[in-house]
């Protein structure tokens, strides 16, 4: 996969909108099991109490029928037969009379509801099936057997989860737009400020101080406070940067501009800076120098004493000030005044060596000129 178009979905996919469709499923899937177990439930009782019905069904037509059975007259035993299928869960109502023919008469409902007469008993298949005595007299005169569907109540039931399935929808629908507008308020929008601030800063269009108002609350705010004092450090570092760059400009112009030798070195006494006049004094480049210590310059000639003030000054970090003789890279020798200072932070810890040297060799020579003609004169 392309890093690049991974990186660009990350940056285009809206956190408001997964939050939202993530609330949304997690939702649906809880109501959609609370659903579904109160659907069951519901079920379960509904058989239950449909089982009931059709065997309290059974008892009524039994003692209705109980009169009429005994005196064989079918005309009120149809009407009665006729009157207990008025509910619609009654699939068939047959009753068996204990005469010498053992007549059946029986009413059974078609597949669009309209009531046959059949002389036959329905085979019972999946119904509930209810079966009474009749008893008139102290005898049983016959049986009535009531046979009840579960297709209309299924029915019932699964246009009411069709109905609970819709409603649980519509609800986790409208409780996400919600939440999605709550949590864009409250957290994407603010974070979007933020953004867009952090992208004009990057590009130095943005304003001196980051956006500040109702939108942020809370740890957003923290936020806010945060990213602000960051950016005030930024800023002055990078104030405080360019201040640096001028007045490193301004040191190099400087350092080229001046007729005598400059020379910077670290506490351990290697050379990270000279300047070109140190260059044309001494005949070695800056590359040929630098990480190199000053004791390139002594030879044979240069005075021992000379030579331990300086590491005396160097190691107790004090100035100096001497002549000292030294040699150009072509091996002859020059008269060198040279100053020391050490340079200290804020903390007085050393931090480096400043060294401004001059070439005296004219001075010298003329002084001992001098000398000889006076003792000369004198002679």
């Amino acid at each position: 996969m392309n890093p690049n178009a991974n990186s660009t979905w990350r940056r285009k996919a809206s956190l408001a909108a997964i939050v939202a469709v993530v609330l949304v499923v997690v939702i649906t899937l809880v109501l959609g099991v609370f659903v579904a177990f109160n659907h069951r439930t519901q079920a379960d009782r509904m058989f239950r109490g449909l089982e009931a019905e059709n065997a309290i069904l059974a008892d009524q037509l039994a003692l209705a029928l109980a009169l009429p059975a005994w005196n064989l007259d079918r005309a009120q035993i149809d009407k009665i037969i006729e009157s207990g299928m008025l509910n619609r869960n009654v699939s068939a109502v047959v009753v068996r009379l204990q005469d010498v023919n053992a007549t059946i008469l029986s009413r059974v409902r078609g597949e669009r509801g309209e009531l046959k007469s059949t002389g036959r008993d329905p085979e019972a298949g999946e119904l509930i099936v209810a079966v009474r005595s009749m008893v008139a007299n102290d005898s049983v005169v016959g049986t009535v057997k009531v046979m009840m569907t579960e297709a209309y109540l299924q029915a019932d039931l699964n246009q009411a989860l069709l109905s609970e399935t819709l409603e649980v929808i519509c609800f986790a629908l409208l409780l996400g737009l919600c939440l999605y507008l709550l949590f864009w308020r409250l957290v994407v929008k603010p974070i979007k400020i933020l953004e867009n601030y952090a992208a004009a800063f990057s590009t130095n269009q943005a304003e001196e101080k980051v956006p500040q108002g109702q939108y942020f609350l809370g740890e957003l705010e923290s936020l806010r406070i945060w990213l602000d004092r960051m950016i005030k450090l930024l800023q002055a570092r990078y104030s405080a940067l360019r201040d640096s760059e001028a007045a490193l400009r301004l040191s190099d112009h400087v350092l080229k501009s001046i007729s005598q030798g400059v020379i910077i070195a670290k506490p351990d006494r290697t050379l990270i800076l000279v300047n070109e006049a140190f260059e044309a004094m001494t005949g070695y480049a800056a590359s040929e120098i630098l990480g190199r210590s000053c004791r390139m310059l002594q030879g044979p000639l240069t005075d021992p004493q000379t030579v331990e003030r300086i590491r005396e000054a160097l190691t107790q970090a004090k100035e100096f000030n001497g002549e000292i003789l030294n040699y150009h890279k072509d091996g002859s020798t020059f008269w060198n005044e040279l100053t020391i200072t050490p340079l200290r932070d804020e903390l007085g810890r050393l931090t480096h060596f400043i060294g401004v040297t001059r070439d005296i060799t004219s001075r010298k020579e003329s002084a001992e000129a001098l000398k000889l003609s006076e003792y000369k004169a004198r002679a």
